[in-house]
């Protein structure tokens, strides 16, 4: 694992400052992504050959706001595979596609999670989808979980 250090710079962290998990090693086959206990912190499933499956829970501290989308397609797909979401909040914006193929042996969650930095609340989402639509919402609370099903003119909160 790598830590973002800021300003285009990656450290590698120590297997023992990761947890006892990292201290081993095991003939793995299967990992997905997925934020399980829905805190916006990506965290991971893995599947081994001779030990039981692990759940990871990333325990990364002081991470900023989070927005969390699902995507539900009506005339694109009903997973949303190639619809891209731009999200702007605190001067800085981010893109990220909906892909489908993604995890190694498994399919990770289909939610996108962004990571907004001290910014806490988002100032416009866009959403584009293969169908040709373009949605865009508009001054949306951060540390939040959204549905947007496409065409629908209001977004869904998703109950914590």
């Amino acid at each position: 694992y790598f830590q973002n250090v800021g300003r285009g710079k990656l450290v590698e962290l120590s297997s023992r400052s990761l947890g006892p998990y990292f201290e081993k090693s095991y003939l793995g086959r299967t990992i997905a992504v997925i934020d399980w206990n829905r805190d916006g912190k990506d965290d991971a499933c893995i599947t081994h050959l001779e030990v039981p499956i692990a759940l990871l829970t990333n325990c990364t501290q002081a991470t900023g706001h989070y927005l969390a989308v699902r995507l539900f397609g009506v005339r694109s797909s009903r997973d949303a595979f190639g619809t891209v979401v731009e999200v702007s909040a605190g001067g800085r914006t981010w893109s990220r596609p909906m892909a489908a193929g993604n995890g190694y042996f498994a399919s990770n969650e289909r939610k996108l999670i962004f990571g907004l930095g001290p910014a806490q609340t988002i100032d416009r989402v866009q959403v584009r989808w293969p169908s040709g639509l373009t949605q865009t919402f508009e001054n949306l609370d951060a540390d939040r979980e959204w549905l947007i099903v496409e065409g629908m003119s209001a977004l869904l909160a998703v109950p914590e």
